[in-house]
């Protein structure tokens, strides 16, 4: 077994396209991976939604179950507007919650993780601050400053209070990005060095490494899905300072 364990968060073209600008657009592993995440994700959404019942079926009470799961904890933040932002929370908590569970399908060809590269994470971090922030805009309007700095602090302070404060908003995407893409990082590094170990145990002592190479895996199957509710979490929460009077 291979010991080369960042070897499987390298991207690989799997057709090449056209540039555009200078710049490559191949069709890559990571490609894959995101499209086939939304194409699950979408074809599981049109299907539970195909035709509502009074007494819902297997896919109808998931689906109600995952949007009430993503409104309460909208609800918790923001009140009675939680509703105005469960379409954005639920696509981004399904995605990061698909494309985590699709990393850890192993056995298939090219297995992926695309939230394992920052450069997706930030994409939706920075997706999830454009929408906080046009939110804010939209809620304070013309007293947008008063966001940054609160009626309660001394004129003396006020200039460093809004560097301060404005420092700590703009950071949030990076912060956010940097724990999903770290996590997902460390959990298959680590995954695939048990793998490697529990491959070269003695077949006398081998069946007890793979049970506990069995309940790794289940556990980070659970941390998958940590992560996914805790980036929908946070981004409730970026979401609520829009609506809370400073």
């Amino acid at each position: 077994m291979s010991s080369d364990y960042l070897g499987q968060f390298e991207i690989k073209t799997i057709f090449q396209l056209p540039a555009v600008l200078g710049y490559r657009l191949d069709f890559t592993n990571s490609s894959l991976y995101m499209m086939i995440a939304t194409l699950t994700i979408s074809s599981f959404l049109l299907i539970g939604s195909r035709r509502f019942v009074l007494v819902p079926g297997y896919l109808q009470a998931i689906l109600e179950n995952l949007y009430f799961f993503c409104f309460n904890a909208l609800e918790q933040r923001i009140g009675n507007n939680a509703h105005k932002h469960v379409p954005m929370i639920m696509t981004v908590f399904l995605f990061i919650l698909g494309s985590n569970l699709l990393g850890m399908l192993t056995f298939l060809p090219m297995s992926f993780t695309v939230t394992s590269h920052i450069s997706v994470t930030l994409v939706l971090s920075i997706f999830v601050f454009a929408y906080s922030f046009i939110v804010l805009v939209m809620k304070r309007k013309n007293h947008i400053a008063s966001f940054f700095v609160p009626s309660s602090v001394p004129r003396l302070l006020a200039p460093l209070i809004f560097v301060m404060e404005l420092f700590s908003y703009c950071i949030r995407p990076f912060s956010l990005s940097i724990r999903l893409s770290a996590n997902m990082v460390a959990g298959h590094v680590m995954m695939l060095v048990v793998a490697h170990l529990v491959h070269s145990m003695p077949v006398t002592i081998f069946p007890f490494g793979f049970l506990f190479m069995m309940l790794l895996f289940v556990f980070e199957v659970f941390i998958s899905c940590l992560q996914a509710y805790i980036f929908m979490t946070l981004s409730t929460v970026y979401l609520a300072d829009a609506y809370e009077e400073h």
